[in-house]
């Protein structure tokens, strides 16, 4: 799905309603315990991922949903209204997940996103710096090719 269209057609609230109704199985309670036992809430990023949540912008050939930010949005907004917020969701499926799919060879493509898709890979990217924060336009690192070889010049925390 590639509407930009804001009125959302049938297939978008069925979306949403079933994101809905199975988000309050997840809501504050849940992380209140999982807060409370120093646990991490793994069942919660796995089951949204068998249930096609997570890739649900990705390319049907890589296994998501093939629909677009839109509809990922649609899944963060009903997820964090039931009190099940996944911030990973902005960095591993949006981002990340966004980019490999279109830019990235068809080795990459076949190699990270079905993972991606399915919750059981999880990626994220390294942008905070001592003097830049998370401020992207402030990032000083450098990568330059040498021969087949990377230089990487820079300095995270």
């Amino acid at each position: 799905m590639t509407d930009t269209s804001f009125i959302e057609n049938e297939d978008r609230r069925a979306l949403r309603k079933a994101v809905s109704e199975w988000a309050s199985n997840y809501g504050h309670e849940y992380y209140l315990k999982k807060a409370r036992a120093h646990e991490h809430t793994t069942e919660l990023w796995s089951e949204a991922g068998k249930l096609g949540f997570i890739g649900v912008n990705l390319p049907e050939e890589y296994g998501g949903g093939g629909a677009g930010m839109y509809e990922l949005s649609m899944v963060m907004e009903e997820m964090a209204a039931a009190g099940s917020a996944l911030l990973l969701m902005v960095v591993s499926p949006a981002i990340n997940g966004t980019i490999i799919s279109k830019f990235g060879t068809d080795e990459q493509k076949q190699r990270w996103l079905p993972g991606i898709a399915d919750g059981t890979l999880t990626m994220a990217f390294a942008i905070t710096e001592p003097e830049a924060g998370s401020n992207s336009h402030k990032i000083t690192t450098t990568a330059r090719r040498d021969g087949s070889d990377w230089i990487i010049k820079g300095q995270k925390v």
